[in-house]
Order: C-alpha cells, then structure tokens, then sequence
C-alpha cells in the first residue's frame, strides 16, 4: 500500500502508522489514498475497502448541508484546517461522534494536493479535566512555549516528528498565527494556578476600563462604549481570570468588527444575585451552527477565518475554560451580519452582595 502513495507522504506514514487515532489521507477530490489501524479499528472498515472510496460514502453523509458546505468551503477555498463534531455510522450501523480535523495539504502554488482527516474521540468533559490536570505541572509554560505550530499540539503525539511532518508544516507557516497559539496556550496553562489564588473585592469598572484600555492599543479604530449603574459597585471573585476572560470576549468584538464603523458596546448590570457583564458588537456576525462549535478547542468559522485568518481558534475555547473553572456562565446571541452579544452571568454570595 505504501508504494503506491506519492512520494512526499512516506515521510509522515511512519508516525500515522503508530498512532491510535483515526487517520486517513484523501486526494484533491477526497478519494482515499491511506488509511491507518485507527482509522479501521474506528470506522469498522478494512484499509481495501476503503481505498478508492470516500469517508463522506462508507462512515460519513449523517451531518447537514450546511455543515458539509462549510467545510468544503474552509479546507477547498478558504484552504484552510477545518475542525468540527462530526456523526459517523461504523460499518455495523452504530452512529458515534467524533472530533474531525481536516488539513489540505498545499503545492507551492497554494493548490490543495491532499487532505489528511484525523478524527478524535469527543468527550468534552475528560477533555477539560485532563486540561486542569494538565496546567498544574510546573513544566507546562515552559512546554508551551516550545509550541511551533499547531499541528504540534494538535495531535499531542510524540511519535510525530517535524521532518515527518514538513509537508504539514509549510501550512502553518505565518508567525502572527504561531504568537496567538502560544499566547493562548500560556493563558491556558495559567487557569489553574489562577483559581488557586483565590477571590478578592475589586471595581469591575476599574477591571473593564483596564481590559478595554488594552484592547485599544490593538484595536483603535473601534468605538467602545461602557455603561454601567454605580462607580461604586464592587465584585468579589479571581480578579485574575476574569480579566482573562473579559479580555478574549472583548477583543473577539474587535477583531471581528470592521475598521472604523466597528461599534462595542459593554455594559455592567447587577441582577438578583449575580453580576452580568455584556458585550455587543456590529460585526460580522455567528451563526446558529458555528454557535454550537464555538467554544470548541481550534474551532473557526469560515467568515471568522476570512475575515481574520490570523487567529488561533482558542480564545473562546480559553473563556469557556474560565467560565467552567469559576462557575460562571457564558451565553452569545447572535445573527449572520447583524452582530454578536456575549453574556457573562457571575453568581455572587448574598454576603458579598450585600457589602457591594
């Protein structure tokens, strides 16, 4: 089998080869050229059966139009990695979910040659968990700066290495891309160790007006706007992280508002007993679908990714991380082209309520 493979995909074979997970590689037309053990250990499908077939005929085609219009319009226009929850039915008709990642592999013209799918078992809840167990190693800072690129920490296999995986490599080339990846991968490592440090009573407003003051330095050409009902209203929660927090929210505003007719407005309300911090914005816009993915580690939508293909998929993932970690809640409200509000609902002790 392998000897029928093109040359420039021996070098990855080796490190697919070992690995446990769902591994598959497609021509431009998405016709299989590879399968590994993985792949036939997932899908109940031997590697003859698959070869000159396609997943979307064997195990995929459960999902709707709209999903699979906008991963062809992400890995085959956009060129661009698409990853998204995915229903697939094994051979024996069991239906299962799995994390898919799609790569179009490029020529040095920017044509796609091939795609490699790596499917990955869903299951947020271990996921995050292993995440919190992850950031309490004092080694993990260290470890994510050694980050190069995201395939890296993508596949989390050591079996992989960067000359087997060149060919992959050349897609994440830009440097803007790998500094957003690193610096989101630091402000994840850091959530655990910043719920240790405990709550304090702090302004909001200070902590917004701190949080927006930095994003201006990024993003001015926006008008933003805070309301809130009282200077003197007080929070007692990790300071810390919810900068963190409100800083990803409010900078996704930014990034996907256009330039000089971009319109945030945040607002502090306190309700009952919680706090409920609000951020608008007239951009472009979520839909219902990539609402349902977007807290999703790596996850862009195909207009966010037009619109700012320099972003690392992981600051929504980082906020929803938060949020779980404290025990707040984030919602978003959205349409296509008319904006997004996300919701902040931070619940507080009628103690500390009552001494704002």
């Amino acid at each position: 089998m392998h000897a029928a493979l093109p040359a420039e995909l021996l070098p990855m074979i080796t490190g697919f080869e070992k690995s446990d997970q769902h591994v598959v590689i497609t021509d431009c037309n998405g016709i299989i050229i590879y399968a590994n053990a993985g792949a036939e250990h997932h899908t109940g499908y031997s590697k003859k059966e698959m070869m000159g077939s396609s997943p979307g005929k064997l195990w995929g085609g459960n999902m709707t139009q709209e999903f699979y219009e906008e991963m062809w319009e992400t890995v085959l226009t956009h060129k661009q990695c698409f990853v998204g929850d995915m229903q697939n039915k094994n051979k024996d008709g069991t239906l299962y979910w799995q994390e898919m990642h799609i790569i179009p592999i490029l020529d040095k013209h920017g044509e796609v040659l091939y795609f490699i799918g790596i499917e990955l078992d869903v299951n947020e809840q271990e996921r995050r968990e292993k995440l919190l167990q992850e950031c309490s190693s004092d080694d993990v800072c260290r470890q994510a700066l050694r980050v190069r690129w995201p395939l890296d920490w993508l596949f989390e296999s050591g079996n992989l290495s960067e000359q087997q995986l060149y060919e992959l490599q050349q897609s994440y080339k830009n440097e803007k891309i790998l500094d957003a990846l690193t610096d989101d991968l630091l402000a994840i490592s850091n959530v655990l160790f910043a719920h240790k440090e405990g709550v304090i009573e702090f302004s909001p407003i200070t902590l917004l007006k701190e949080v927006i003051d930095e994003i201006k330095v990024k993003y001015p050409d926006r008008h933003y706007e805070l309301s809130y009902d009282s200077e003197s209203t007080l929070i007692r929660e990790n300071k810390k992280l919810l900068h963190q927090l409100l800083n990803r929210i409010i900078t996704n505003a930014a990034q996907y508002t256009h330039p000089h007719a971009g319109d945030i407005a945040i607002i502090l309300l306190k309700t009952g007993n919680q706090f409920v911090v609000r951020c608008n914005d007239n951009g472009i816009g979520i839909s219902l679908n990539d609402q349902r993915r977007m807290f999703k580690k790596f996850f862009r939508g195909v207009k966010a990714r037009a619109m700012n293909p320099e972003g690392s998929g992981l600051g929504l993932y980082l906020v929803k991380t938060i949020a779980d970690a404290c025990g707040w809640n984030v919602v978003c409200m959205s349409e296509p082209e008319k904006g997004a509000c996300f919701e902040v609902q931070i619940p507080q002790e009628e103690h500390a309520l009552a001494a704002a």
